[in-house]
């Protein structure tokens, strides 16, 4: 069953709320190898065309920030978008946001990114 602070427009997935839910307990201990299960092997985490999950968590274990942002990011509300990604938080716009999408039948954590 769903978290309702992950209630959308349209309802998100159960394995989604699952896997971000499982996002934002590795986030919040700074539990890089739990993180990397849930995340697409090109992760995009910068606009600078980066595009690894072992890049990103380099990055993120010399910035912990990072870790901050994504743990309050997948607590907050989150909505699924009509190309059938979830993105947390709702309404971000060009703040720190976080992408799910099935791959595979399975939901991955795609991007984590800041700016436009």
């Amino acid at each position: 069953m769903m978290q309702p602070a992950h209630a959308g427009v349209e309802p998100i997935p159960t394995a989604a709320g699952a896997v971000i839910a499982a996002v934002h307990r590795a986030a919040a201990a700074k539990d890089y190898e739990g993180l990397r299960r849930h995340m697409v092997a090109e992760f995009n985490w910068s606009f600078g065309g980066d595009a690894s999950a072992e890049q990103a968590i380099a990055e993120w274990k010399k910035q912990p920030d990072y870790m901050r942002q994504l743990a309050r990011v997948t607590k907050l509300k989150c909505t699924y978008l009509k190309d059938r990604y979830v993105e947390c938080p709702a309404g971000a716009g060009t703040n720190f946001r976080a992408g799910f999408k099935a791959v595979a039948g399975q939901w991955r954590m795609e991007y984590f990114v800041a700016g436009d």
